[in-house]
């Protein structure tokens, strides 16, 4: 078969031709050499420094309280009907 006549059509009608064990092999071998050429994903090295950095800062403040949240609530119901 002459390279220039294959083409993502004439090589999926062939395939599709298979039997599904001899299919699940080759999406298998494409994944293990897709994988093989990928470069691994490296995590940031201080993420769970900046994830506990990011709760201290908020730790510092304390909770609003049930009536703050209410009054808060209220003055956007204000804001909305008004």
């Amino acid at each position: 078969m002459n390279t220039q006549s294959v083409t993502h059509e004439t090589i999926l009608a062939t395939v599709q031709t298979w039997p599904m064990g001899r299919r699940l092999q080759l999406v298998q071998e494409i994944l293990q050499d897709i994988q093989s050429e990928s470069e691994p994903v490296q995590a940031s090295k201080h993420t769970a420094d900046q994830a506990l950095g990011l709760l201290r800062s908020y730790s510092n403040n304390l909770p609003p309280t049930d009536d703050e949240v209410g009054q808060w609530l209220e003055e956007e119901r204000v804001k909305k009907n008004a």
